[in-house]
């Protein structure tokens, strides 16, 4: 009985298996695309002390990149753990 359990359960955790594969997959193109966010206002912040970039141009694409950030973080991922492993690659 055990064998028949087990071979009616297999295509189950076969799709179970497959839907974390694609979640990981989409958690870790979310985190990853944050980083790219981060990294982008540090650039902005420092082109905007330089002077290279005026505070309009800065507030402008401020607001979109962290409403941005704000969606990817509103989907319940933990980005701090997701950067931080990136970061030892």
């Amino acid at each position: 009985m055990f064998a028949l359990g087990s071979l009616v359960r297999s295509p189950f955790n076969g799709f179970i298996t497959i839907a974390q594969r694609i979640q990981e997959a989409v958690d870790g193109q979310a985190a990853a695309e944050a980083v790219t966010i981060k990294n982008t206002l540090s650039e902005m912040y420092m082109q905007l002390d330089s002077g290279r970039m005026t505070a309009e141009e800065f507030e402008e694409r401020e607001k979109t990149l962290l409403d941005r950030l704000d969606e990817i973080e509103s989907h319940g991922m933990d980005l701090s753990d997701n950067a931080s492993s990136d970061d030892d690659n």
